[in-house]
């Protein structure tokens, strides 16, 4: 039998944190944003007294579904209680962490359990295709619910072929030309460019956070050594470097780094994660060099199948370099009783009204819900 748990992410023994651990090495859709080596260095710098984890666990006690969540008075302007996934500034994917195999059976369980406890429950940026979201159609049609999709979009991503031509084919002979010319004038400013990994050197962290706080964020005060997030940032570079899932792909000029690329692997997928480079060299492009970099060192690896950007939806620098997408939704699920039957009713006119005025040149697919799957 199926149970479900309330955890309170204060009180997680060790033995806890491993089990949530093994869950998301054996996740159908990987997520690191949801694993414990970010989870947690995220509350101990930023805090969170208001979340809780979710889970689920098979008839041997095996962890085979677990959602971080936050209660909520409402979600938007819709009224009621509402239940949705964690999120902060540094969190790009809200995707449930379900066991490969049991993905149907966690979903439906923790679904259910969290209908009784709110009167909407809310997924943002959860991937619209694969099996997670397969699980959450599957398990809202098992309970008799109608999921509302609010809003479609998508970012970004890489998908391998057998060719490294991902940004040469986005871009054209032509741009992609121009590219190198560029490169070839940084050289002259600053000496030969190399591309180093440089995963599990704390002196990379230390390069990383300079260059950003050198930049527009330091100037604005959002850059992660202004405040407690470069501690944040150094401690999940750490735990992904120890267990070799950590990608820190820096472009150098000798000792001198002009930018680097932190990304985190989850599965047979790269997460982008962070990116500075030197604003004194932006009129040479040294971001959009390092990410041209980023498309071959992926092509280098074979284990990787994909990359997800992890960028704002319609960020025009990268969508013109990588040709693929991910397409992510932001999902509502009415909950049980009297209390979900009129949050549906109110999410739904409002998700319709949402479609009718929606801007020109959004790319978001219509509203659609679970029946129309």
């Amino acid at each position: 039998m199926t149970s479900v748990r309330w955890l309170n992410t204060a009180t997680l023994s060790a033995q806890e944190i491993a089990n949530w651990t093994e869950l998301a090495a054996g996740a159908a859709t990987p997520n690191p944003f949801y694993e414990p080596a970010f989870v947690l260095p995220a509350l101990e710098q930023f805090g969170d007294s208001e979340l809780e984890l979710l889970m689920a666990t098979d008839t041997a006690r095996n962890w085979i579904g677990l959602v971080p969540v936050v209660r909520r008075r409402r979600w938007g302007r819709l009224v009621g209680a509402a239940l949705t996934s964690w999120a902060h500034p540094h969190c790009f994917l809200e995707s449930p962490l379900l066991l490969r195999g049991s993905e149907d059976t966690a979903a439906a369980a923790m679904l259910d359990e969290a209908r009784r406890a709110a009167g909407l429950i809310a997924f943002d940026r959860l991937p619209a295709e694969g099996p997670a979201a397969s699980a959450l159609a599957a398990a809202c049609d098992a309970l008799g619910a109608k999921e509302i999709v609010w809003k479609r979009f998508e970012r970004a991503a890489l998908v391998r072929r057998p060719d490294d031509d991902y940004v040469r084919s986005t871009l054209g002979n032509k741009h992609f030309r121009d590219l190198g010319r560029r490169r070839r004038k940084l050289e002259r400013e600053v000496g030969d460019i190399t591309f180093v990994e440089r995963a599990g050197d704390p002196r990379a962290v230390d390069d990383f956070l300079r260059l950003e706080a050198a930049g527009w964020k330091g100037d604005t005060g959002t850059a992660l050594a202004c405040g407690p997030g470069a501690e944040f940032f150094r401690a999940v570079c750490r735990r992904f470097a120890e267990a070799g899932r950590l990608q820190m792909l820096a472009m150098q000029a000798a000792d001198r780094t002009i930018a680097i690329q932190s990304s985190l692997i989850a599965g047979d997928g790269l997460f982008c994660f962070k990116i500075a480079y030197d604003e004194s060299l932006k009129s040479f492009s040294p971001g959009t060099q390092l990410m041209v970099e980023t498309a071959s060192e992926f092509h280098r690896r074979p284990e990787l199948r994909w990359v997800d950007s992890c960028s704002k939806p319609k960020t025009e620098g990268i969508e013109r370099l990588w040709p693929d997408r991910r397409e992510l939704s932001t999902v509502l699920v009415p909950g049980a009783g009297a209390k979900g039957a009129a949050v549906s009713v109110e999410a739904k006119v409002a998700a319709r009204l949402r479609e009718t005025l929606r801007p020109d040149g959004d790319r978001g697919s219509p509203v659609s819900t679970a029946a129309g799957r």
